[in-house]
């Protein structure tokens, strides 16, 4: 399931709760990454970033429904949260 749509049917329960389910999937498919930049980026043979790719733009597609909830669990700190603000930053450097 796309993690956008998981997070919109978990939204009932309430934001922490949303996100917490978004994060297990988030882990299950990728586990504890600690350099999302090559799982979520086309690189070149030189590891510079070339552009998103899908996983990237699911996890953009995630950040779209969950930013405007973000300062409400600031003190939540789960790897798909890094995950998504370090997508967001290096796609707005790239643009």
């Amino acid at each position: 399931m796309y993690l956008s749509t998981l997070f919109l049917i978990k939204i009932e329960k309430g934001v922490i709760h949303a996100i917490s389910k978004c994060n297990e999937e988030f882990l299950k498919r990728f586990g504890a990454v600690k350099d999302y930049i090559p799982v979520f980026f086309d690189l070149d043979s030189s590891g510079k970033v070339l552009g998103i790719n899908n996983e990237g733009n699911e996890l953009m597609a995630l950040w779209d429904v969950f930013k405007d909830f973000k300062n409400d669990i600031a003190q939540i700190d789960l790897p798909v949260v890094r995950a998504m603000d370090l997508i967001h930053t290096v796609r707005n450097e790239l643009a």
